[in-house]
């Protein structure tokens, strides 16, 4: 046997032929030796006597070696005779051995688990008296087997939250630690999880028509300012964000990129030059509502916003899509007459600005020439990729 443990006790079915009260070759006197490194054994206690199997069906086990909590990694049993006393022949029909382990154990996230969030906390049940936990964590497997990687020690049987990158895989093990056993330091399994993909900046999941002011309400013109401003009822840009057919959903539920709904986006650029709406994810209007993903997007190491937009073949030529995060402008160089799903990708590192201070994103439409023309698009899952 070999694992890591403390012993609790063995249970022994000895050789159970139905000639085996005649032949005797189970065995009866048994010397049992346990070790840490399986080179240096130590005898536990004196000879031990196995008792003979009755030789029938559904034979419970009736020889009980309690161990008394001794460290082990492996446990030799040597027979000096057997039960017959004839045949130089020896046997056993199972051995249980019933264990604390010392080990960590039950990892969380679970081993080879995927989309885990780049703030996890680790978790694992701790070993037996472990007083410390040497955790190891690395992008590089080896280096965690190896014991190379960063460790850090903690006293309880967790280790977080974590700042890691987006769409990779780490390797992690707890070492338990008791400096005041016999083996000071049980070296644990190496685990592996990998992170999400990416970071949601907007899903448009959780928009609603529950009316401002009432319980559960999520207005998306709230969150995302168009070019209608209340107060004071004026308009500042020719955008309408939602749907705004009467007793029908603001959001749209049959094109969709992923989930439920999309946002639908009305530009009208025939009176004013441009239409944008923008979301904020700190400093907000009062009335306003801010975007979930905070404004440090350094956090897990993103390079790419990520925009999804469904065009009309009636929207018109006239007509650029742009984005600006914190006042950046990037445009798209594509058309808004696709009717399928197109990704609008913006370099991150390209607009020159403090990642770590976004606060404000927009998305919009401007002229192109002397005159505008209004359309629409379905805007959705504005992401952050590595």
């Amino acid at each position: 046997m070999e694992t890591s443990l403390h012993g609790y006790e063995m249970w022994v079915w000895n050789s159970n032929e139905s000639l085996e009260p005649i032949i005797g070759i189970g065995m009866k006197e048994v010397t049992i030796e346990y070790s840490i490194d399986g080179n240096d054994y130590t005898t536990f206690g004196t000879t031990h006597e196995f008792a003979q199997a009755p030789g029938i069906l559904d034979y419970a086990h009736d020889t009980t070696i309690y161990f008394n909590n001794v460290a082990a990694k492996f446990v030799r049993l040597t027979a000096n005779s057997n039960w017959g006393g004839l045949l130089n022949q020896y046997s056993l029909s199972e051995v249980r051995f019933m264990y604390i382990p010392t080990a960590a154990r039950y990892p969380f996230p679970e081993d080879g688990a995927t989309d885990i969030a780049i703030d996890v906390t680790l978790g694992w049940l701790a070993g037996r008296e472990a007083a410390e936990h040497n955790v190891y964590i690395s992008d590089d497997e080896q280096a965690v087997i190896d014991g190379t990687a960063p460790v850090v020690t903690v006293s309880q049987a967790s280790y977080g939250p974590l700042s890691l990158d987006l769409a990779s895989t780490y390797y992690w093990r707890v070492d338990e630690v008791n400096n005041a056993n016999t083996v000071p330091i049980w070296e644990g399994c190496t685990w592996s999880f990998t992170t999400n993909a990416y970071l949601v900046v907007d899903d448009f999941e959780s928009y609603n028509d529950i009316g401002e002011g009432e319980e559960g309400s999520n207005l998306v013109y709230l969150t995302w300012i168009d070019g209608y401003v209340e107060p004071p009822d004026v308009r500042i840009n020719g955008s309408t964000i939602g749907h705004t057919v009467p007793f029908e959903p603001s959001m749209e539920t049959s094109i969709v990129y992923d989930g439920s709904q999309s946002a639908p986006l009305y530009y009208d650029n025939s009176v004013v030059a441009y239409s944008e709406i923008t979301a904020y994810t700190a400093n907000q209007p009062s009335w306003a509502g801010t975007l979930p993903i905070g404004p440090d997007w350094t956090i897990g190491a993103p390079a790419t916003l990520s925009i999804w937009f469904y065009g009309s073949a009636d929207n018109p030529a006239t007509e650029q899509m742009y984005v600006k995060v914190n006042g950046v402008k990037v445009t798209y160089d594509g058309v808004l007459t696709q009717t399928d799903w197109q990704e609008f990708p913006v370099d991150l590192a390209s607009l020159g600005i403090d990642l770590s201070n976004v606060t404000t994103l927009t998305i919009g439409f401007e002229r192109i020439g002397a005159t505008g023309g209004s359309g629409m698009v379905f805007i959705d899952d504005v992401r952050l990729y590595p």
